[in-house]
């Protein structure tokens, strides 16, 4: 992921907003190992990976104009992925039973012959790639947005109808489709 959406410098404030969130979090949530941070690309767009890692593309953040609050949502939606697993459920519907098989015969399709540790080890590296570039299911982004202003809510920093502002700005980003990724 890194040479493909390479870090960039936080003057947007992402990690300082996402680290407001999870100190305001309840204890129980703290088991996640959070990691956020602005990546390189030119396409708006921002993303959670199982594990806790939230990236906002420069892209996003250059073109929607956001407060803090409005931030601190984006994040919130992110981190409400990451919460309900949405990332790992879907990754287990639809890469399960592929990865298996292709790790059974130590077959990545790359052309060269690895160990079976090898050959796992890069086909979950290219999940997680695919992970960061798939969007999720209505049901799923309801579920991020309700997460987000329960996290504002917590946070008693930033102002959860923020969420509202966030997700009108990039509805009109996007056309003014209603889709959120």
């Amino acid at each position: 992921m890194k040479s493909q959406y390479p870090a960039v410098r936080d003057t947007y404030g992402v990690k300082r907003i996402g680290w407001d969130l999870v100190n305001s979090m309840p204890s129980q949530q703290h088991h996640i190992e959070w990691d956020f941070g602005v990546v390189k690309a030119s396409f708006a767009n921002a993303f959670a990976l199982p594990g806790g890692i939230v990236r906002v593309t420069d892209g996003l953040l250059d073109q929607l104009h956001l407060s803090d609050a409005e931030i601190a949502a984006l994040i919130g939606h992110e981190m409400g992925h990451v919460l309900h697993r949405h990332s790992q459920k879907k990754l287990m519907k639809q890469q399960m039973f592929s990865t298996i098989l292709r790790a059974i015969v130590y077959e990545d399709n790359d052309g060269y012959e690895e160990t079976f540790g090898e050959a796992v080890s890069e086909i979950l590296l290219k999940g997680a790639s695919w992970l960061g570039e798939e969007s999720f299911s209505r049901r799923d982004e309801y579920q991020a947005d309700e997460a987000a202003w329960d996290i504002l809510v917590t946070s008693k920093k930033y102002d959860p109808r923020a969420v509202a502002g966030m997700l009108s700005k990039l509805w009109s980003l996007e056309g003014g489709e209603g889709k959120t990724r």
